[in-house]
C-alpha cells in the first residue's frame, strides 16, 4: 500500500519522529507546506504527525482537505503520554482511538514565538491565581516545567506508529 509520512513542526520533534516513522515504513516523509493535495489523494496510507498547540494539533484540518485515504495522526507534545492526555487529544480534534498515537517530545522554549510563549505565560499565570490543590496532574506537569527546555524524545514510541501502519498494509496486500 503507497504510504506517506507528512508532518507540521516548529521546534524539530515531530519532524524527528516523522523521520522515524518514515524510515520504519520505508517511505517518503514531507512537510505539510510542501505537500502538493493532488498528490496526497493518490497515497491510501498517510501518516500525519502534527504538535499540540492548546489541545489541537498543528495542521490536522488542513491535512485532512487533503488526504483521500486512511490517516493516522501521531500528535506530539510537551505533556506526559497518559490516557487523559490522550483521550482529550482524540476528542478534541476527532480521531478514533485506533487512528491515534500521541508521542511526547518536549520544549525548546527558546525557539517559540514570541506569541506562543506570551500564551504560556498567560496560561502560567491562570494557573498560579487558581487554588493549587484542585490541579490535573497536566496542570502541575506544565507549571514545573514552563520556561525549560527539555526533551523526551523516545525512538521506541514511534515503532507502535510504525506498527500500525505495517499492520494496515499487511491486511491491504491481502485483501
Amino acid at each position: 500500500m503507497k504510504t506517506i509520512v507528512v508532518y507540521t513542526s516548529r521546534t524539530g520533534f515531530t519532524q524527528q519522529y516523522a523521520e522515524f516513522i518514515s524510515y520504519g515504513l520505508n517511505c517518503e516523509y514531507i512537510p505539510l507546506d510542501k505537500a502538493d493535495p493532488f498528490a496526497l489523494k493518490e497515497f491510501p496510507l498517510i501518516l500525519y504527525g502534527g504538535p499540540v498547540h492548546g489541545g489541537d494539533i498543528e495542521g490536522l484540518d488542513t491535512l485532512r482537505g487533503m488526504a483521500r485515504g486512511r490517516v493516522l495522526v501521531f500528535a506530539v507534545g510537551a505533556l506526559p503520554d497518559t490516557e487523559v492526555v490522550r483521550a482529550k487529544l482524540r476528542n478534541a480534534n476527532d480521531i478514533p482511538e485506533e487512528d491515534f498515537f500521541y508521542l511526547e517530545g518536549g520544549m525548546r522554549y527558546d525557539e517559540l514565538p514570541p506569541g506562543t510563549k506570551r500564551a504560556l505565560r498567560l496560561y502560567q499565570h491562570t494557573l498560579e491565581m487558581g487554588n493549587q490543590d484542585n490541579l490535573s496532574p497536566e496542570q502541575r506537569f506544565f507549571l514545573n516545567n514552563i520556561g525549560r527546555t527539555f526533551d523526551h524524545m523516545d525512538r521506541n514510541a514511534a515503532e507502535a506508529v510504525v506498527a500500525a501502519a505495517e499492520s494496515l498494509r499487511t491486511v491491504s496486500s491481502e485483501t
